[in-house]
């Protein structure tokens, strides 16, 4: 926000996505995430938060990043995510510059109706880092995890009213034929970890909903007329 034209730009642009709500007759409304730089694909709902923490060097895709998330050429997200470029985690990750609390402030001037915040879920995160650091992956969200927190804690104390955390992956892991109920469990943990001390006030979950979650797992992993995460909806 330093650079003047680039200040301009931004209010412009959270003013129009503002405006543009209100005039639908909406009462919560979002910056419509005019924070993210320009990159294809979704890049930045990933690399926004991911090239503002300490600890995370330099990108690679020599080491068979795609391979690693079991996906191939002709595979619905391979265009997609070919073009995603890990960042390696090099040493502990500390908290960068994300200022969420700021950005908000700066949506919230520009109306009187409440202004809803969203950022990525911590295991998310994890899954665009190549971690040569922690060799662990529970390590690695925790970590993520309490980052995040202090960040949310700060958002809240601003007086965002309603926080919205996305992308809980209970649903969609790679694996989910052989997902064990200790796995879900870690997933809610990492999920609640984030929101520890951030008070009484709406939060909320975008879940997944792509057609990447029919297209790539269902319909490879369902084999009966039971849901392999849960066991207590009938599949479709």
């Amino acid at each position: 926000m330093g650079e003047s034209i680039f200040r301009e730009q931004y209010l412009d642009a959270v003013a129009c996505v503002i405006n543009a709500q209100e005039a639908a007759g909406l009462d919560i409304v979002t910056d419509g995430d005019s924070r993210f730089d320009l990159a294809v694909g979704g890049k930045s709902w990933f690399f926004y938060p991911i090239e503002r923490l300490g600890g995370v060097r330099h990108r690679d895709t020599s080491r068979g990043w795609m391979q690693r998330h079991g996906l191939r050429p002709g595979r619905i997200l391979w265009e997609v995510q070919e073009a995603y470029q890990p960042g390696v985690v090099k040493n502990k990750l500390t908290r960068g510059p994300l200022e969420y609390a700021a950005l908000w402030k700066v949506a919230q001037r520009l109306t009187d109706r409440p202004v809803k915040f969203g950022a990525n879920l911590c295991a998310g995160l994890a899954s665009m880092l190549w971690d040569e650091f922690y060799r662990d992956d529970q390590t690695l969200i925790y970590e993520l995890c309490d980052i995040m927190n202090a960040e949310f804690r700060e958002l809240a104390a601003a007086g965002c009213p309603l926080i919205q955390v996305e992308e809980p992956p209970h649903h969609g892991p790679h694996d989910a034929a052989r997902l064990h109920r200790r796995d879900l469990e870690f997933l809610t943990a990492a999920f609640n970890r984030q929101l520890v001390g951030v008070g009484r006030r709406d939060l909320g979950a975008h879940l997944l909903g792509n057609p990447n979650q029919q297209r790539v797992y269902w319909s490879r992993r369902v084999t009966s007329g039971r849901c392999p995460i849960c066991c207590s909806s009938t599949a479709t």
